[in-house]
């Protein structure tokens, strides 16, 4: 997917008046290479280039560029006397987009140096480990990271415990029987409170294999499997191992 350029004014002549029949060139950075840019987003219906602005000084199409591309960009008058070139102008901004999943970390590649290692994006890459912070835990000790932490358990993936604090106040469910809850050795702290007298805790539903919790201390209640099964309950301010 491309980057929009989408100006928020018109485009204007040394004058300061709007460039009415102006044109916009796309050049390969660095030459006079003319470059593509599209009109969608996907990259599919190519642009003129150059593209034409309206009597109102505004490019007459959308301007998507590839987001693997730099590009220099001149604005002429429609007798292509020279306005301003600017070089380079690069779709990078999209690298930071944390909305569009085909944007952002999923635009960067990464290969694995070792023999036989394949070429994957930073995108899957990242999700090779989960860290309860990817939720919205903050571990800060202030922060109720009960929601966060929950939701993070709801996605059935193992999860990474960051080092710090992070503070409940309510119940915590593990759903799944192969889940596995791991922090980062003493540094990485759950406190369980009672909120209105009701004790909190970390209740797994799972019963045919138990999921696996590890190096992090609870402090303030205890982790128990309720619904039959073995009963298994580990103290609070214990780690399992």
């Amino acid at each position: 997917m491309g980057r929009f350029i989408d100006p928020a004014s018109p485009l204007f002549d040394s004058a300061g008046v709007p460039l009415s029949g102006g044109k916009l060139y796309f050049y390969a950075t660095g030459a006079t290479t003319p470059q593509n840019t599209w009109s969608d987003k996907a990259l599919t219906v190519l642009n003129a280039n150059p593209i034409l602005l309206n009597s109102a000084g505004r490019p007459v199409a959308e301007i998507w560029l590839s987001p693997a591309l730099y590009y220099k960009v001149a604005l002429t008058t429609s007798a292509d006397v020279p306005v301003y070139t600017r070089d380079p102008v690069d779709s990078t901004p999209d690298l930071a987009n944390t909305t569009d999943t085909a944007l952002g970390d999923a635009l960067v590649g990464v290969k694995n140096i070792l023999a036989g290692g394949v070429a994957r994006t930073q995108h899957q890459k990242n999700a090779d480990l989960v860290n309860l912070k990817d939720f919205g835990a903050k571990f800060d000790g202030v922060t109720n990271d009960r929601a966060a932490i929950q939701s993070a358990l709801d996605s059935g993936e193992d999860l990474l415990i960051p080092r710090g604090l992070g503070l409940i106040d309510g119940p915590l469910v593990m759903r799944t029987s192969r889940q596995r809850l791991a922090g980062m050795g003493w540094g990485s702290q759950i406190r369980l409170t009672s909120t209105n007298g009701v004790l909190c805790s970390i209740a797994i539903k799972a019963r045919a294999l138990y999921p696996l919790l590890e190096d992090f201390e609870l402090q303030g209640s205890a982790v128990s499997e309720p619904v039959g099964g073995a009963g298994l309950h580990y103290q609070h301010d214990q780690r399992r191992q």
